[in-house]
């Protein structure tokens, strides 16, 4: 079983997704159920519990976390097959110190794409991780 912190090999696969071309995934749910996957490059280890990205789109996952703040980010290095998928709740931060670390703390690149700073930050609390293979790991 893994229990938090994140650990630097976790960081490490975040850090390097967009050097290296593997964006994130965030996977939401309507109250309905229908799902909807999509591709993220602002994702980070924001710290030892919490994963964070920067939405500038206020698409169709900005709309199911207002109403389903359950959430699965995949992030995946095709070159080293490691991989991790990690569950929890999502909550969407408006304003405040905690949407600036948010942005402090985006990648560059992304930055670059929202110059005016009119998106908003999103923290996800990691409730569980589950690797590519073996059991589901529930973290205490």
């Amino acid at each position: 079983m893994i229990v938090l912190p994140l650990t630097n090999e976790m960081k490490e696969l975040f850090n390097n997704s967009l050097i290296e071309k593997y964006p994130g995934i965030i996977a939401t749910s309507s109250l309905d159920g229908i799902p909807h996957i999509a591709l993220k490059g602002s994702l980070i280890i924001f710290d030892e519990k919490r994963i964070s990205f920067w939405d500038r789109t206020f698409g169709l996952t900005m709309s199911h976390i207002e109403k389903n703040p359950n959430v699965m980010i995949l992030i995946r290095n095709n070159n080293t097959k490691v991989g991790w998928r990690f569950f929890g709740k999502a909550t969407i931060v408006t304003d405040g110190d905690l949407k600036s670390s948010v942005w402090d703390k985006t990648p560059q690149t992304e930055k670059d794409r929202d110059p005016d700073k009119k998106g908003v930050a999103v923290i996800i609390d990691v409730e569980s991780i589950l690797p590519f293979t073996g059991p589901p790991i529930k973290l205490e």
